[in-house]
């Protein structure tokens, strides 16, 4: 099968056996020479530095060296030709998936992205040349139909044989494209291999002759001139690359965040676990994120400038993160079942009377804040809250917001109170915290729900105004 031969390129030990079974046909001894032969050439190229596979190249088609050995020997070998149809078939379907393994095993991503632009090319050019095939099975039909029950019999043998023709022709018309488009290099370094390829007297005495092979003349041969549908298909997988190149290159921006951001979150952790001994679960988790970024982060820089990806270590600093990840979470998860929850104290209470007015409106309002007091005319509000960390503002007008106040807290003292709570197992939480209850009698109530109500419609309203554009705005 020389189309699989001139895409796959065999090691020592995979090119020995393949001529061996070849030449199967001889008797033991001489195939025992020949294969020691082979590998001798093929050791003494190695020695001189080249790859197993670049020396095996250099013998050129395993077929080519089988036939002239049979040949030497008198001894006929089994042609392609005396293959049925069948054999045929699934050889080159053997082969094309050999094409296709051979233009993605250790490509790059721009050339498998090349592959399967031109393979996806090439079944459209193939649809599109349907087209016609479509048209004149149509008109066919059009015609037998107006014959009556035996048009629609003929009609349907005509459909027939227009798909199959058109089957046909596009099988040998992908086959074509295929050997033009993939075999090209393939059979030009076939070429060039033939010309330093042994003869068939040399193939008695190939140690011998080595030296000859050495210095022999390479004869180069000319690139074949690319086709439009290698043009065409290098210029999209340019603009594809180019596009996710710029897309790479904004996730980076945005991964470098992340990094900075998982290392100051391990450096404050780590701090916290010398002065609490807890949570070491948590920088072990931090580790983890951070592993999986810079291998992330290294992934995207070198397909970006073009430069070859280990991927062997990406793989093992994945591993290394979710096994980070998988014990920072267990750690974490027995820490914080041993440990309390509690909002932080609200150590100051206060009480504000605000003067009713028909036309005051409490910004915050919810039903639930109030409490009805028969007894109260006025407007009381019981504040609750940390007077180390929040300073209440509580000046009066016609719009009372009852959350407005001013942040004073030490975070020096904020960091303290956390180190000692966590050394006791507890977790403090909303340290912003503020509480109010609003004491009216049922009357302010109403006064106060319905100027809130009238309020936020004529929000509504001037949002609606100030709306310039052409849509239809639904406040609701």
């Amino acid at each position: 099968m020389i189309l699989l031969e001139r895409v796959k390129k065999m090691n020592k030990q995979q090119f020995l056996d393949k001529l061996k079974s070849k030449i199967s046909i001889l008797n033991d001894e001489e195939i025992d020479d020949i294969i020691n032969e082979y590998a001798g050439y093929i050791d003494e190229k190695v020695a001189e530095g080249k790859t197993e596979k670049d020396a095996v190249k250099e013998l050129g088609s395993v077929n080519e060296i089988a036939t002239d050995l049979l040949d030497a020997y008198k001894v006929k070998a089994t042609s392609n030709e005396d293959k049925n149809v069948i054999e045929k078939v699934v050889a080159w379907i053997t082969d094309f998936v050999d094409v296709i393994i051979s233009n993605v095993k250790g490509k790059s991503f721009g050339d498998i992205l090349n592959f399967g632009v031109k393979l996806a090319l090439i079944f459209l050019i193939i649809l599109l040349g349907k087209i016609p095939f479509i048209f004149i099975e149509r008109a066919g039909a059009g015609i037998f139909s107006r014959l009556g029950n035996v048009g629609d019999y003929l009609a349907y043998i005509w459909n027939t044989i227009i798909e199959f023709s058109y089957l046909f022709i596009a099988i040998v018309a992908f086959v074509t494209i295929i050997k033009r488009e993939f075999m090209k290099n393939e059979i030009n370094e076939e070429i060039s291999a033939k010309k330093k390829t042994p003869t068939k007297k040399e193939t008695k005495n190939i140690k011998e002759k080595s030296n000859d092979l050495k210095k022999e003349k390479v004869i180069t041969v000319e690139p074949p001139k690319k086709g439009f549908i290698s043009k065409f298909c290098n210029f999209c997988v340019a603009c594809i690359i180019l596009f996710i190149k710029f897309i790479a290159g904004c996730i980076l921006l945005g991964m470098a965040g992340y990094i900075i951001g998982t290392t100051i979150g391990i450096v404050v952790t780590t701090l916290v676990f010398i002065k609490t001994l807890k949570f070491i679960g948590v920088i072990i988790i931090l580790i983890g994120l951070l592993s999986i970024g810079i291998a992330l982060s290294e992934v995207l820089f070198n397909f970006v400038v073009n430069r070859k990806t280990n991927f062997k270590k990406i793989f093992i600093s994945i591993i290394f993160s979710l096994v980070a990840l998988g014990g920072g979470i267990g750690l974490s998860s027995m820490q914080l079942a041993n440990m309390s929850f509690k909002k932080y104290e609200d150590n100051a209470t206060k009480e504000v009377i605000y003067k009713m007015d028909k036309s005051l409106i409490i910004e915050d309002f919810a039903e639930e804040d109030f409490i009805i007091d028969k007894d109260e005319k006025d407007i009381k509000v019981v504040y609750k809250y940390n007077d180390k960390l929040v300073k209440l503002r509580t000046e009066g007008s016609k719009k009372i917001n009852l959350y407005d106040f001013e942040y004073i807290g030490d975070n020096k003292k904020i960091y303290n109170d956390i180190i000692n709570a966590l050394k006791k197992d507890v977790v403090y939480y909303d340290y912003n915290g503020i509480s109010a209850k609003i004491y009216v009698n049922e009357k302010n109530f109403n006064i106060l729900k319905d100027n809130y109500n009238k309020y936020m419609e004529e929000q509504i309203v001037f949002e609606d105004d100030e709306c310039d554009c052409d849509c239809d705005c639904d406040f609701e």
